[in-house]
């Protein structure tokens, strides 16, 4: 028995047989244990296909491919329909489950290169980039483009934000150059904007801000690009908030009886496993996209549908008064003359629709509005005899469903003519010539409120030029910053789509939005 053993021994050694001269690995007849794929580790021990044998072990094969395309600043942030180049940005492409795992460990999830270099590269003045010989050998899910500022740039433009730019392959196909991929560059000043609005908190119950917790900024589109208003988002994680920031971002909604604005923006601020993202719009369901969030970064989704995508079409009703400076009585609301005309405006830039007119008591109902045009804040401009041309802001945003019970002011001449004497307003500054905002603060009753200071909402500070006259009894501005007894302020001249804060005693009364220009007076009035 023991001769059978060692001659069993011996047979075995001549089949794997010793290291030959000047190598340290094993051999199996001839093979190298250490990278031979039929023989790895061990005799017969095969690697799959997709694997490759090295130091003795199965290991994934190495495939190198390029990566890239094009990178623009977010298109929610664009000046006008033309796409703008994030020159100047860096691109790091990174494995996001990685990311995720590690998030204060941010070299673990770089990929790197053949060279084995960091898998990195800038964004050309045209929007161009692209990183060449990209290990993705054991990427599982997708390969994510990290866009941030440019190396050594000394003050923070860009958020560091992700784009899913390509997905591991289908089981047994093999990887692809992307040369063709479109990444996003999302400026810090959106996200400051966003912090501003949506007032976040943590676990603990204090402030956060959406870097402190990483977030999901999306975008939903049609089969054209363009965004898609009133769309609910859905997910698997139905704990998951989201938020669907108003037009002017001054404000949000969250949860499911939010909806995209007219831009397709949603925020979703959390970090944690990817996810897959659906949009809603109506009866039509927009292709789900996947994404997850670390702390400290962004990842930017599109959700883009198969088909072009058509606005609501709405009814729009209402009733006209005239501006309450112009009651008799403070306490009994005036309607105004019937015959005004009145259109609906997109307040961003004055685009009028089909008019229609007022009747003796001030009511009015516009049929099957086409809203398509309204960017920021749909407003009713009226138009008559004895009046101002005035604008009062009647919505935010597109709306989704029929809107009867809009409530929109007209100015009669005697006002304006009256606040331009008082101001110390003539010749070419008159008011009625430079367009003004007029506006009263009221408290939840619907009376003044004397006191406030009207500050802008996006920086904070008061707004430069705004008088707050005394009541109509007394002559001349209080040249004060605080609106007098009547809750009355002045915003000469023609200004932007601007978010209105009424502040008293360190703490906010209300808020709207003021748009005017030349020619015409905008009437707001800020209410809690």
């Amino acid at each position: 028995m023991r001769n059978l053993l060692g001659l069993l021994a011996a047979t075995a050694l001549a089949a794997c047989g010793s290291a030959s001269s000047g190598s340290s690995a094993s051999t199996c007849g001839g093979a190298d244990l250490n990278t031979d794929v039929n023989n790895c580790g061990s005799c017969m021990n095969a690697c799959p296909s997709t694997r490759t044998c090295a130091a003795g072990l199965c290991v994934p094969k190495k495939t190198y491919i390029t990566i890239g395309g094009h990178a623009l600043m977010h298109p929610t942030t664009w000046a006008s329909a033309t796409p703008e180049p994030a020159a100047g940005a860096a691109i790091t492409l990174i494995d996001p489950l990685k990311q995720i795992l590690y998030p204060t460990d941010p070299t673990k999830s770089l990929l790197a290169t053949m060279a084995g270099a960091p898998a990195a590269g800038a964004v050309m003045a045209d929007g161009s980039w692209s990183i060449a010989g990209v290990d993705v050998s054991d990427i599982t899910i997708a390969v994510v483009s990290l866009v941030t500022d440019a190396p050594g740039t000394t003050t923070q433009k860009l958020f560091p934000n992700g784009s899913g730019v390509v997905g591991a392959p289908a089981a047994g196909s093999a990887w692809k150059d992307k040369t063709d991929a479109t990444v996003f560059g999302l400026p810090l000043s959106r996200v400051q904007q966003l912090d501003a609005a949506l007032k976040l908190k943590d676990a603990t119950g204090a402030a956060a801000k959406l870097g402190d917790l990483g977030f999901l900024y999306g975008w939903v589109v049609d089969s054209a690009t363009r965004p898609v208003n009133c769309a609910k988002l859905t997910s698997g994680n139905m704990t998951q908030t989201v938020y669907y920031p108003s037009a002017t971002l001054s404000g949000a909604t969250s949860g499911a009886s939010g909806a995209t604005a007219w831009h397709g923006l949603f925020v979703v601020p959390s970090a944690g496993s990817p996810d897959i993202y659906t949009a809603k719009a109506g009866t039509a369901f927009i292709a789900g996209s996947q994404a997850g969030s670390a702390p400290g970064l962004a990842f930017s989704s599109i959700l883009a549908g198969a088909t072009a995508y058509a606005d609501p079409t709405v009814m729009l009703g209402g009733a006209i008064l005239k501006h309450p400076a112009a009651w008799a009585s403070p306490a009994t609301p005036e309607p105004a003359a019937d015959s005004l005309v009145l259109t609906l405006v997109n307040a961003t830039d004055d685009t009028a629709t089909p008019a229609t007119a007022t009747s003796a008591s001030g009511a009015f109902a516009m049929s099957a509005a086409d809203v398509s045009k309204i960017t920021a804040v749909g407003a009713i401009e009226t138009a008559g005899t004895g009046y101002t041309t005035t604008i009062s802001p009647a919505f935010e945003n597109r709306p989704c469903a029929d809107d009867i019970a809009i409530k929109a002011f007209a100015v009669p001449s005697a006002v304006t003519s009256g606040l331009a004497a008082k101001l110390g307003f003539s010749g070419a500054t008159a008011l009625e010539t430079t367009g003004y905002v007029l506006g009263l603060v009221l408290d939840a009753s619907g009376a003044p409120v004397a006191g406030a200071t009207i500050i802008s909402a996006s920086t904070g500070q008061p707004i430069a030029g705004t008088v707050y006259p005394k009541p109509a009894t007394a002559l001349g501005d209080n040249m004060s910053t605080d609106a007098g007894t009547g809750g009355m302020f002045v915003i000469p001249g023609a200004i932007a789509a601007q978010g209105l804060v009424a502040i008293k005693g360190g703490a906010p009364v209300g808020s709207t939005f003021g748009v005017s220009f030349a020619g015409k007076v905008t009437t707001v009035f800020v209410t809690p």
